[in-house]
């Protein structure tokens, strides 16, 4: 590690500060994103880099002042309600900003509601990528998830009917 890397590290950041080039030798790592080459913090913390000896790289991370919180990561998947949709990019300051993908088909709208529907109607399902509000018939296109009840092996492989009855006659 270079003296310069050395003074580097317990630096304080801020959301957006500009830390490291990205290359072969520095990787973004929680704390951190990169964007253009550049590695950036993206939360308030301190600077710390971690050497990872099977890749032969450094990480770099800032890590929170505040108690750490949980946090979804990239690739888990998550249970949100989501309130406004719009195009607009975020600025660098927003501490928490997500991206969120359908992609996979059980990811999707589960409970909609019409943007012109009295309140507390549900719109339902009527394929997999529309919806429909029962009271108004206003149909808006959604990515429906294909949710799997919870009670699918139980009603496809019941367990404990005849074979249990058979066993206690015994």
């Amino acid at each position: 590690m270079t003296t310069e890397e050395l003074q580097e590290i317990g630096k304080i950041c801020i959301p957006g500060m500009r830390l490291s080039i990205s290359d072969k030798e520095h990787t973004a790592g929680p704390g951190t994103h990169e964007l253009k080459g550049y590695i950036y913090s993206t939360l308030t913390g301190v600077l710390k880099i971690l050497e990872d000896d099977k890749l032969k790289t450094k990480i770099v991370t800032v890590e929170s002042l505040r108690t750490p919180s949980i946090l979804p990561k990239a690739g888990d998947i998550v249970t949100a309600k989501v309130t406004v949709v719009n195009s607009r990019m975020l600025p660098m300051t927003e501490i928490h900003w997500y991206h969120i993908s359908t992609a996979e088909n059980e990811l999707g709208v589960a409970i909609a509601t019409a943007e012109g529907s009295p309140q507390g109607v549900s719109m339902v399902p009527i394929s997999w990528s529309e919806m429909q509000c029962p009271k108004t018939l206003v149909k808006e296109p959604r990515k429906v998830a294909r949710i799997i009840p919870e009670n699918i092996n139980k009603a496809l492989f019941p367990v404990g009917d005849k074979t249990e009855e058979k066993g206690d006659k015994k």
